[in-house]
């Protein structure tokens, strides 16, 4: 049990330090429109994922998406063998028509079927984006832009080179829209680039459906 200790210990940190003061686009997902959001999520990263997640936005002088979710491999179904974490912060620059979303997020590996059973690692990003339908009623809202990410490993239980790359860049872009304030659907395809690992470069590609079910904003 002590080995999942720190992994854990980080993501709740991170979600407690960046709980009261930020505002976001939340790029593992989709900009969320009410306080409560949960979403379902398809994953395609080597093989089939499916995820679920929880994202509570702060409403200030900007936005804050902060996010958590689980992901599992589709072929395993709801075991413990293997799993990932994710959590952490979007926050866009203004609220503007163009603008670039930043964020920070800790994802956590967990796989005894591999060499390396635990993994930490930061993911920190970039999104410069476009908003192409902005409704003022209850019309289409949404948001474009091209994703730039550092993903360093943190730590790991027993790092293989072969499998493992200690800094990745991911690039790919982002789409996402909203429909009637509650309905969400997000697209993120991305190219993942290995910098120091035997790892083959690969395509990852995710798919949300997200429901706000309270839209309070104050």
């Amino acid at each position: 049990m002590r080995k999942f200790v720190l992994p854990l210990m980080c993501s709740i940190a991170l979600m407690l330090t960046l709980i009261t003061d930020v505002t976001a686009q939340s790029f593992n997902g989709y900009q969320t429109i009410g306080r409560n959001t949960v979403s379902f999520s398809l994953i395609w990263s080597g093989k089939p994922y499916i995820g679920f997640s929880y994202a509570w936005r702060d409403f200030g002088t900007s936005f804050a998406d902060i996010q958590a979710e689980v992901r599992m491999p589709i072929d395993n179904g709801f075991s413990r063998d293997e799993f990932q974490l994710i959590s952490g912060f979007y926050r866009p620059s203004r609220l503007k028509r163009t603008f670039i979303g930043t964020g920070v997020h800790v994802v956590w590996d967990h796989n005894t079927k591999s060499g390396s059973a635990n993994s930490l690692s930061g993911l920190v990003t970039a999104i410069p984006s476009y908003v192409y339908a902005a409704s003022l009623n209850d019309g289409l809202y949404g948001t474009t832009g091209v994703r730039l990410s550092y993903k360093p490993l943190l730590w790991s239980e027993n790092w293989d080179p072969t499998k493992q790359a200690r800094h990745t860049i991911q690039a790919g872009i982002h789409f996402d829209s909203h429909h009637e304030r509650t309905l969400g659907l997000s697209f993120n395809p991305t190219y993942n680039i290995h910098l120091d690992s035997e790892e083959e470069d690969n395509v990852e590609a995710d798919v949300y459906v997200g429901q706000a079910y309270f839209l309070g904003r104050f």
